[in-house]
This record gives structure tokens, sequence and C-alpha cells, in this order.
């Protein structure tokens, strides 16, 4: 009732799912995954949102709950699709996957953006590293530490150097297989435990674990953006979220959708039914390329560089012809 009066423009939700996670060795559907995905897709059925995203683990795909949304969507009147993004695939520095759900109700989805070359976990990072806190790799009862084993035993097999940087998430990957990475490439997925500690192995031995704030920077996130303070939180939270690049790359367009406005002469509607905006309140204008696809149009504003096909059906739709 709240989103339905409020005129809410994009629902997303991230659904239970720590049942899911691989994570978890013993991984089930428990009656709180079902309870959240119900709720989920009740809110699809009853407080229709122009566009809607849902974001989990890649596991979820296929399980009762996510079978509950999808069917939601479908009655609801959605054009939807489902698929596993890696951060690391749209320029991130850090492998990530995610399942995200899309969903469209009047109109095509946004075209899914053309993958780009994976950042470098140290490039990201390395202006931080030497104010990070040192650390040590301590082993149970005077053996040796079963991470940094791991480590030496890949370094011994050519798989990783300690003539570049390290970075390593504090646990293994498989047994026998490190969870670690060299500089230039990606770093492994960062993960919410607090029982594993990221840390990087320098070339001249320094040990030095990640601070919230490298751990933020790896998710994709602006130095401004707020991390706790406390070193179990920060990596909880960060461990639990959505990388930045999926939501800029997948996400943010959905959002764009809704932020599309036609500057149409006094009286008329935008795209959702609502007044248009105010004159001097128009979002920027569009790129050069897709300006070329609307010459007819006297007062076309909108807030995202959409595709010249887009526009030119937007046109014609709003003056009542065919394409």
């Amino acid at each position: 009732l709240v989103m339905r009066e409020a005129n809410t423009e994009h629902f997303h939700a991230s659904p239970v799912c720590t049942n899911c996670t691989k994570a978890k060795s013993n991984r089930s559907i428990l009656q709180s995954d079902i309870n959240s995905g119900r709720a989920i897709a009740q809110i699809i059925q009853e407080s229709p949102t122009p566009t809607v995203s849902i974001e989990n683990v890649p596991d979820y795909q296929g399980t009762v709950p996510y079978n509950m949304i999808m069917e939601a969507l479908n009655e609801g009147g959605y054009t939807s699709d489902a698929g596993v993004y890696d951060a690391a695939d749209f320029g991130g520095s850090q492998t990530r996957k995610r399942l995200i759900i899309r969903g469209v109700l009047d109109g095509d989805l946004p075209p899914l953006p053309e993958k780009q070359a994976p950042g470098d976990w140290y490039e990201t990072i390395k202006d931080l590293i030497d104010d990070a806190p040192d650390e040590k790799f301590i082993g149970r009862k005077g053996r040796k530490n079963d991470e940094l084993q791991r480590i030496e035993n890949y370094v011994a097999k050519g798989r990783l150097t300690f003539d570049k940087p390290i970075l390593t998430m504090g646990g293994s990957a498989s047994k026998g297989i490190p969870y670690a990475a060299n500089s230039r490439s990606p770093s492994p997925t960062l993960l919410s435990t607090t029982h594993q500690v990221p840390r990087i192995i320098m070339p001249d031995g320094r040990i030095k674990r990640l601070t919230g704030r490298m751990m933020a920077r790896l998710m994709g996130l602006p130095d401004n953006f707020k991390v706790p303070d406390d070193w179990n939180m920060a990596k909880k939270t960060l461990g639990n979220g959505i990388h930045g690049d999926i939501t800029r790359n997948i996400i943010q367009p959905l959002l764009d959708i809704d932020q599309v406005t036609l500057g149409m002469p006094e009286g008329d509607l935008d795209v959702h039914g609502r007044d248009q905006p105010k004159p001097g309140l128009a979002k920027p204008w569009l790129s050069p390329e897709a300006r070329a696809a609307q010459d007819e149009a006297d007062r076309l504003r909108m807030t995202q560089v959409i595709s010249r096909e887009t526009v030119r059906l937007e046109i014609s739709r709003r003056r009542g012809g065919t394409p």
C-alpha cells in the first residue's frame, strides 16, 4: 500500500540467502528462505513498480523461493530475465558473482553492457597498503599456518609467486587450494565470515591486514561510502553486499528507465503517467548520437542516454503512430 501511494518507481530486494551460499557446506532451503521469497512475490503482485531487481548468490537460482519470485513477475506481466554476473567482467577488481533478476513492467529490458577487462586489486588499494595494520600467519600448536602452507605449495607449483604482491582472503577455495591471487588480476571473492582475515603478502616480506576501506574499494565503492569502524562489522556488511560494478552495469539501467521523461506540451504526462517536469527541472540532454534519432521532438528531455531505437519507438507511441 505504501509503495502504491508513493508511486514507487523501482523495487529491489535481496532475499535471505545464507543457506544457499557456498560458504555453508550443508546447504538446504529452510522455511525462512521460503517465507522471504513468498513476501517478495507478494509485493511484486500487490504493489507493482515499473522496474524490479532481485539480487542473490548464484545457487539461489532454481530454488523454491526463486521460482516463486519468477512466477510472480510472469503473472504480473513483467518482461524479466535472470543471469549470473561477475563484477570482474565489468571492470571490477574482484571476482564476485551474483544472480540478478531483472523485470520491466512496460517495455523491454535494457540491453546488457559489453564485458570489460577486469581490474587489478593491487592498483585499487595500493595507496592504502603502507598504513594498513601489520599481520602474522599464526599456526596451531607450533605447526605452520594452513593458509600460508597452501600459498607456499602454489608458489612451488608456479601458480603464485612471492615476487609480486599476493592477496589472500584467509580461507581455501577447496582442499589444498589457496583463496589468493597475485597482483595484476582481480581479487578472490570477499566473504562475510569474520573467521577468515584477508591479508596482503608483499614481496619485501611484510604482511598487511585489509582494512574496512580497502575492502570497500575492492567492492567497487567510492571513498565517500561510509564503512563501519568495527572491522568485524565492516567485513560482514561488505561481504554480504553487491559489487558496485554490478549495481552500475546491471541494476542502474533499470532505474534509468524510470527516470526517462518526455518534455511534451503543457498538460501532457510523462512515460509513467505523471505530470511532466516544470521548465528548468529537466534532466541532462541526450548524447549527440541519441539526439539524432529524435530531431522531430522539440522538447524531448531525458536523464539517461538510451538507444536510438528506443527514442524512435517512444516518440511514435506518444504520437499515436506506428514505428
